[in-house]
């Protein structure tokens, strides 16, 4: 689960036991009632993000650009947008016939869900490629 759902789960966590030992939070207290509206929020927005961490992490294979638009955040995920900053032309084309090769296993293996998943993930890393050549032109 990505760190910002961990991070709300603390912090539904703390609230809770913030209005379990406020015996008062049985009452009408004004403090109660904003303790309680903030895990109600709290608990909003892990849920949203349970949501989202779910569509991210859950490889689609039939619906290329949604499989591709989704594959793309996933792999900056997993691996980190630090991990994309060091790479040059070089690198990512290498990880793309790496990646394209995977494909060629699953099809000669006859696998259609690899190769359908390969194809995916090699499309969505030429993506990240791409938005890595776009950010560097920013900054020059």
């Amino acid at each position: 689960m990505s760190e910002q759902v961990t991070d709300i789960e603390k912090a539904l966590s703390y609230v809770r036991e913030q209005i379990e030992m406020e015996e008062m939070c049985a009452g009408d207290d004004a403090e109660c009632e904003g303790l309680k509206k903030q895990y109600r929020r709290l608990e909003v927005l892990l849920m949203k993000l349970d949501r989202l961490d779910r569509l991210i992490n859950t490889p689609e294979i039939e619906d290329f650009v949604k499989a591709v638009k989704l594959e793309m955040p996933h792999q900056v995920e997993r691996w980190g947008a630090s991990h994309d900053q060091h790479k040059n032309a070089s690198d990512w084309i290498r990880l793309a016939v790496h990646l394209l090769g995977k494909a060629s296993l699953a099809d000669w293996a006859g696998n259609r869900e690899k190769l359908k998943h390969h194809v995916i993930t090699t499309a969505a890393a030429m993506g990240n490629f791409h938005r890595a050549i776009v950010n560097s032109d920013k900054h020059r």
